[in-house]
């Protein structure tokens, strides 16, 4: 004897979209542009988890970084970066496989580009002003190639006091205005001491 098929459930009405819709998994921003430029992720994001191995957060490499939340009624996708490596310290890794600044409620500690041909000016200019504006503690460019940063690995330190317009050196563009940069001044690494806030 068989038993007859169940009906089907009827669809359910959806007062918004789907939040896959709205934060999806991937997104068009490039990834490593080389071997080079994968090796230099690679090394940074477990150079950090290593050093950073006794402390509760998270060091992500390629992680999306949803940082507004869509009203409703939105579609999507929403607003996001995918920054090379990011720290995030004093949480639990979130479940989700995508950070949404509004769910965690915090913003990166850290945030480190690998420059490229295809992506030094975006990491110079739009990508400063947006970490900045999201308050990032710290934003750390790397050069893994030699032919688009001067010097090849630099740094900047969200002041205490706020953000506030600086004119930065040479190394930071052919702008006429002062370029909003992380007051007081740029960090260039030599030493272990002194060069980042980890």
């Amino acid at each position: 004897m068989r038993l007859p098929m169940p009906a089907p459930a009827p669809p359910r009405p959806l007062e918004r979209a789907e939040p896959d819709a709205l934060y999806p998994l991937e997104t068009d921003e490039p990834m490593a542009s080389s071997l080079s430029h994968s090796r230099a992720m690679q090394y940074a994001q477990l150079a950090m988890s290593y050093h950073l191995r006794d402390v509760e957060g998270l060091v992500a490499m390629d992680y999306i970084f949803y940082y507004r939340e869509l009203p409703p009624g939105a579609t999507g996708p929403g607003p996001a970066v995918t920054p090379d490596v990011m720290v995030v310290l004093g949480i639990a890794p979130p479940r989700d496989t995508s950070y949404r600044l509004w769910e965690v409620g915090k913003a990166p500690d850290l945030v480190m580009e690998m420059s490229s041909r295809a992506t030094h000016r975006q990491d110079q200019f739009h990508k400063h002003d947006l970490y900045a504006e999201l308050d990032i503690r710290e934003y750390w460019l790397h050069d893994p190639h030699g032919g688009y940063l001067e010097p090849r690995l630099q740094g900047w330190r969200l002041a205490s006091t706020g953000r506030s317009p600086a004119s930065c050196g040479r190394n930071w563009g052919r702008r006429r205005s002062p370029a909003r940069c992380w007051p007081p001044t740029r960090c260039v690494c030599g030493t272990r001491s002194g060069t980042t806030g980890f």
